[in-house]
């Protein structure tokens, strides 16, 4: 097994505020040959079996980081449902900053792709022989984010659009609550849906 730790939404007691992710791999040995890699089936309409193989190989080394979020709780418990799920997830963090980055890679990852029974591409390598001027700047825009500061300055712009997004979309769509309708609330007037499974 390459992948010799991972933390995925580990918390810490002594700052309730942050959560941590992180993922060692090991490099490629005599004992065990190869790189941890993820691989997908992704089906649809590219040919006539509709379907490719997606192979992402991971780079050795380790990747930890560890997200300041604060949560607006009132909006929490008194928001009506948005039309979408991921706006439901996103729209009570008041802030999203990393807290922590560290990363310790030996090299770049891979990426092959392989439609139906055809040839196996190596689709990061091609896109860097066909437009190297285009992945030296995918590699200075990677060597940005490494820093914290500047990844936490990403991550609040990407939340503050995503939010803007949703916004949006509750005006042109509503909420699954509306105000029309009959709501209920508990003893403190706080709105709630319920849901038979």
């Amino acid at each position: 097994h390459q992948i010799t730790e991972m933390k995925m939404l580990e918390t810490d007691p002594k700052t309730p505020e942050t959560i941590s992710f992180g993922m060692t791999t090991a490099c490629p040995s005599d004992e065990a040959p190869y790189s941890a890699r993820v691989v997908m089936t992704a089906e649809g309409t590219l040919d006539v079996t509709g379907e490719a193989l997606v192979e992402v190989e991971f780079p050795c080394g380790t990747l930890e980081t560890t997200l300041n979020l604060s949560v607006d709780t009132l909006e929490a418990v008194t928001m009506l449902m948005p039309p979408s799920l991921f706006c439901t997830l996103l729209s009570p963090f008041k802030t999203i900053a990393v807290a922590n980055l560290t990363t310790a890679y030996r090299g770049a990852g891979k990426v092959y792709v392989t439609i139906a029974e055809g040839t196996r591409h190596d689709v990061l390598q091609e896109l860097c022989g066909n437009f190297p001027r285009l992945c030296a700047l995918m590699g200075r825009i990677g060597e940005t984010f490494v820093n914290k500061d500047n990844a936490t300055l990403v991550l609040s712009y990407l939340h503050q659009e995503a939010v803007g997004f949703c916004d949006e979309m509750i005006k042109a769509k509503g909420r699954r609550l509306s105000d029309d309708l009959d709501i209920q609330r508990d003893s403190l007037g706080v709105p709630y849906e319920e849901f038979s499974f």
